[in-house]
């Protein structure tokens, strides 16, 4: 069993039917027994301000409301978690006062290290 903890980037691209949607089944089998998907209610809550933000449709914003109704909501007022989400964002934005990325990765391009499973991403988690 895994227990997978899905973020905002994750979410908004993994709508029913995406091709990425498709990749992560296949890979991780996330929505299949005994593997566990939640999401968070910071998730939530950035999902439904992009919905604004990018003037998301009501047929958009229905199929999103759908998505996360499938996910248990978890509450993440732990303080560890709060700290590697510190770590990570800062380390993002190149401005980690001990976690320097890599030589000729920039702080626009960490997103993609922190979600690829790089030596860097294992450090910080």
């Amino acid at each position: 069993m895994s227990l997978y903890v899905l973020d905002t980037v994750v979410l908004v691209r993994y709508t029913p039917g995406a091709d990425y949607a498709k990749y992560i089944e296949l890979e991780y089998s996330i929505s299949r027994p005994p593997n566990i998907a939640v999401i968070s209610v910071v998730t939530v809550g950035e999902i439904l301000s992009l919905a604004f933000q990018f003037g998301w449709g009501q047929q958009k914003r229905d199929i999103i409301q759908a998505l996360l109704s499938n996910f248990t909501i978890i509450q993440i007022n732990d303080q560890r978690i709060i700290e590697r989400y510190a770590d990570i964002d800062a380390f993002s934005q190149g401005k980690h006062p001990s976690i320097k990325l890599p030589q000729r990765i920039s702080a626009r391009r960490a997103h993609l290290l922190v979600g690829g499973g790089s030596d860097t991403t294992a450090q910080i988690w």
